[in-house]
């Protein structure tokens, strides 16, 4: 576990490199949102919560995607008002 810290890690040379390169982007999306203490769960992390644990189901479960496509319920379609 640790070796994967350090490998996610080796990129950031600095907070700027932290901002703009990975929190940027994130924010960007809705995915987080900025508060005076930190970084809070965005309000668009509801609509991707049920693809992200239907993901990381499959990864404890071993499967590759080609394996999730032949299983009819591994995800749903849900199509959504912009009114």
């Amino acid at each position: 576990m640790q070796n994967e810290y350090w490998d996610l890690s080796r990129g950031l040379t600095s907070e700027k490199v932290l901002r703009e390169a990975y929190l940027a982007p994130l924010w960007k999306q809705g995915l987080i949102a900025e508060a005076p203490a930190g970084y809070l769960i965005g309000p668009q992390w509801e609509l991707i919560r049920p693809y992200e644990q239907a993901l990381q189901q499959a990864r404890n479960a071993g499967l590759t995607i080609e394996q999730l496509a032949s299983q009819k319920s591994w995800i749903e379609l849900e199509k959504l008002s912009m009114e």
